[in-house]
């Protein structure tokens, strides 16, 4: 750190060095210091494990050809039908589910998040930094979706879908386990010495965005 750079600065200066010496090593420290951290911080990164998620063939097309969605002609009772707002492509049908199979979800949702809760941070960290990884390595495949499904563009998805997202998920790796562990607070002279607990973090209800 800048304490370590100081001392080295100050272990030169005794030594009685011309000034253009010390400025000169201690650049050289901070460079190694600076290789040393890249080097660590690669090897850090190669170790977590990558997830490899199929892109159809119209997702991973730079370009389409396809034919001009119109507004208003009825789709089948079934399908809802999918368009880029930015060109009015028509990019397919999505299902629409019933009633019965949108429980079923939920329910799926609900068991796994019993396995979920039961699960360490450290194991949330990983899992945390496995997606970041995979975010990272396909931002241009994610930039390319949301873009045509939203009709934002592309700088648009870069820091709407991408800087925001990695950036919450590095927080959460950092300081997640530290803000979201149980601890206690007072509640004031007025509750005299009610002692309140807060910050879990077992999952909650299913969340849908």
């Amino acid at each position: 750190g800048l304490s370590c750079i100081m001392d080295v600065l100050g272990v030169l200066s005794s030594h009685q060095l011309a000034p253009e010496t010390v400025l000169a090593l201690a650049g050289l420290a901070v460079a190694l210091a600076a290789v040393l951290y890249v080097l660590v911080d690669a090897f850090s990164y190669k170790s977590i494990p990558a997830i490899r998620v199929p892109l159809k063939d119209d997702e991973a097309a730079e370009q389409l050809s396809a034919e001009t969605y119109t507004p208003g002609v009825t789709p089948p009772k079934d399908k809802i039908p999918c368009y880029d707002p930015s060109t009015m492509q028509f990019l397919g049908y999505a299902k629409a589910m019933t009633p019965a199979e949108v429980k079923e979800i939920v329910a799926q949702g609900k068991k796994a998040s019993q396995v979920w809760r039961s699960s360490s941070f450290q194991q949330r960290r990983k899992l945390l930094k496995i997606l970041l990884k995979y975010i990272i390595t396909h931002q241009q495949d994610i930039c390319r979706v949301s873009a045509r499904d939203s009709g934002k563009t592309p700088l648009e998805a870069v820091l709407g879908e991408i800087v925001v997202t990695a950036e919450k998920l590095n927080w959460l790796i950092r300081e997640g386990e530290q803000v979201l562990k149980p601890c206690q607070r007072g509640a004031g002279v007025m509750v005299g010495a009610l002692i309140v607990p807060c910050h879990q973090y077992d999952t909650l209800p299913i969340p849908f965005s």
